[in-house]
C-alpha cells in the first residue's frame, strides 16, 4: 500500500528471509567468515548459534548462494527426525536412490558417497537447521560421521545451526566427545544502537528509497529500544510505522509514529531519549584486550604496505579479522584483484592461523599460495600489491617498520605520513 507513496520498488522490512537485504553487520560477517573457513578446510564443525529472529536463516541463505561449485550441500531442514531417518536424509542428499533401513548399512552407503565425492574432487558440507531440536542419538550419529571422515581424511564438513539451546545441549556429558570437536563458534547477537540505524537505512536503500533517512535519528532510536535490535522484530515495527505514516500521509518518520506502531503491536514503552549514547555521525573506536586484572595486555598486530613502502599497522583484537574490498571486513584493501572477503586472520588457542577464503587471487606465504598457515613473528604474506607482516608483541617497533618506506595516507588506528611517490596507491581502510 505505501510503495508507491514512498516511491519504493519493494517492500523493505519483508518478515520472510531473503538473502538479497542480508545486512552484514560485523557480527554476521563474523560468522560468515567461520562457515566458509569451516568449508573451505573440510575439518570438523562450526557451531552457528542465535536468538529466534537474529537473522541465522537469512544469514545461511546468503551463505549457500555464494557456495562455490565444487562442494555438495546436504542441507537438513527437519530436525525431528530419528536416527535411521536423518542417515537417510544424508543418503539421498549424497545421490542415493534407496537408502537402506538399518544404521551400519547406511552409514556404509554415506561412506561410499563420499568417497565418490572424493573421486569427483568434490567437499561435501552437511548443514543442519534448527540443530538444538535433534535428539541424543541424531547428535550421536553425526559425531560418529565426523570421527570416521577425519580418520579417512576425508573432505566432510559440518555446521550446525540453531537457537541458543544448543549450546547448552552441547555441554551434556553424554554429548561431550561430539562437543570437543567442534572448531568453531559463533553466536549471532542483537543489532547495536548504531547497526540498528543502518539496518534500516540500508534495507530502505534496495527497496528503491533515493533520498535523505526517512526514519529521523530519533525514530531509529527509539525502534532500538523497541526491538532490542533483533532483525526480525525491526522489520515488524518498521513495515508498521510505514503502514501508519501512509495512512496519514507523513514523509517524516518521527518517534510519535514508532510509538502509535509499537502501542498498536502491544509492545513495550521505549526507555526515554536521555539514555541515548550515540548518534549517526559517531564512530566506533579501537581497543586492546583488557586481562582480568584491568590492565591492557600485549597484542599483536598486522604491518600492512606494498612495495612503495609502509601503509598501515593493525592491532589483532579480536578472535577473528577479516581482509577484503568490502567495507564489512575489518581491514578493507581497496583494490580489483582483492576479493570481497579474501582471507582471514583466526585466533585458535594460542595460535594465530592465516586462512584464505576461496578467493580469486589467492594468498601467497613465500613462493606458494596457501589454503591455511600457522603464523609466527615475522611473518609475511601477500595479497594482491599488498605485503603484510604477523608481528607479535615483544617484537613490534612501528620505528623499524617505518624506515622502509613512507606511509601512504590511509585511514585506520595506524601511523601514516606523507607518500613519497604521487602514484596511484592501494588504500587500506582499518575498522578497529
Amino acid at each position: 500500500m505505501y510503495l508507491e507513496f514512498y516511491n519504493l520498488d519493494q517492500h523493505p522490512f519483508q518478515i520472510a528471509p531473503d538473502f538479497h537485504f542480508l545486512y552484514l553487520s560485523r557480527q554476521h560477517a563474523r560468522a560468515m567468515a567461520y562457515m566458509k573457513y569451516t568449508v573451505v578446510n573440510h575439518e570438523g564443525f562450526a557451531v552457528i548459534s542465535g536468538e529466534i529472529g537474529s537473522g541465522k536463516t537469512t544469514l545461511v541463505q546468503k551463505f549457500l548462494a555464494e557456495m562455490d561449485r565444487g562442494v555438495t550441500v546436504v542441507r537438513v531442514t527437519q530436525s525431528l527426525l530419528n536416527a535411521i531417518e536423518f542417515l537417510q536424509t544424508i543418503a539421498r542428499g549424497l545421490g542415493s536412490k534407496s537408502p537402506a533401513n538399518d544404521k551400519v548399512a547406511l552409514h556404509n552407503e554415506i561412506r561410499r558417497e563420499l568417497e565418490l565425492q572424493r573421486t569427483r574432487k568434490n567437499n561435501v558440507l552437511l548443514l543442519i537447521d534448527d540443530a538444538q531440536n535433534l535428539d541424543d542419538s541424531v547428535l550421536e550419529e553425526i559425531r560418529l560421521l565426523s570421527d570416521s571422515e577425519t580418520e579417512n581424511g576425508g573432505s566432510l564438513s559440518i555446521i550446525l545451526v540453531g537457537q541458543p539451546e544448543l549450546e547448552h545441549r552441547l555441554k551434556q556429558p553424554v554429548l561431550r566427545q561430539l562437543d570437543q570437536r567442534v572448531r568453531l563458534r559463533f553466536k549471532l547477537g542483537p543489532l547495536s544502537e548504531e547497526e540498528t540505524d543502518l539496518y534500516i537505512q540500508y534495507r530502505m536503500k534496495l527497496a528503491g528509497w533515493d533520498g535523505p533517512p526517512l526514519f529521523e535519528p530519533d525514530a531509529c532510536y527509539a525502534i532500538y529500544r523497541y526491538t532490542r535490535g533483533v532483525p526480525r522484530l525491526i522489520n515488524i515495527l518498521c513495515d508498521s510505522i510505514l503502514l501508519n505514516a501512509f495512512v496519514e500521509g507523513e514523509h517524516q518518520l518521527s518517534v510519535k509514529l514508532v510509538d502509535a506502531a509499537a502501542k498498536e503491536l502491544d509492545w513495550d514503552i521505549a526507555p526515554p531519549l536521555g539514555s541515548r549514547r550515540k548518534t549517526r555521525t559517531e564512530t566506533t573506536q579501537g581497543y586492546a584486550q583488557i586481562d582480568s586484572a584491568g590492565s591492557t595486555a600485549p597484542i599483536p598486530s598486522l604491518v600492512v604496505g606494498t612495495s612503495d613502502g609502509f601503509i598501515e599497522r593493525y592491532n589483532i583484537t579480536a578472535p577473528l579479522v577479516r581482509l577484503g574490498r568490502t567495507s564489512e571486513n575489518d581491514l578493507q584493501l581497496s583494490h580489483p584483484k582483492v576479493s570481497e572477503q579474501h582471507a582471514a586472520v583466526i585466533k585458535a588457542g594460542e595460535a594465530y592461523y592465516l586462512v584464505d577464503l576461496d578467493s580469486e587471487a589467492g594468498t601467497q606465504v613465500g613462493n606458494r599460495l596457501i589454503v591455511r598457515h600457522e603464523l609466527h613473528d615475522g611473518t609475511v604474506f601477500r595479497i594482491a600489491p599488498y605485503e603484510f607482516r604477523f608481528e607479535l608483541p615483544q617484537t613490534a617497533d612501528l620505528q623499524e617498520v617505518e624506515e622502509g618506506g613512507k606511509a601512504s595516507g590511509a585511514q585506520g588506528n595506524g601511523t601514516s605520513e606523507k607518500p613519497s611517490s604521487d602514484k596511484p596507491r592501494p588504500t587500506v581502510v582499518a575498522s578497529n
